[in-house]
């Protein structure tokens, strides 16, 4: 999910997914995934290292699992899946209003 738009639509968290590819776009059987919470006053500078530290550790593991023929899946069906493109002018408006008024109110 792009960042930003866990920030404009006031998202209690998000998630990181580790995945098998397949011919479709982000459509491949689930090795493991992990919900990370956002606190009060996170952005985009504090969200993305949480998601890259977390997406790091999932691959780490995933690898290790596959690796040592322990790994298990699960579907990757449209059921609680989200996935939102680049923004387009009126996003990165309001992100950048949105941001601008919390940091310098």
């Amino acid at each position: 999910m792009r960042r930003y738009i866990v920030i404009l639509n006031n998202e209690p968290e998000f998630g990181v997914t580790v995945h098998f590819m397949n011919v479709k776009f982000d459509d491949g059987p689930i090795i493991n995934q992990e919900i990370i919470s956002i606190d009060k006053g996170d952005d985009l500078f504090s969200l993305y290292p949480k998601a890259f530290k977390v997406g790091a550790d999932l691959l780490v593991r995933a690898i290790n699992d596959i690796k040592d023929d322990l790994v298990s899946t699960r579907s990757n069906g449209p059921e609680g899946k989200s996935y939102f493109s680049y923004p387009s002018l009126i996003q990165i408006y309001k992100y950048r209003r949105l941001v601008f008024n919390n940091k310098f109110l």
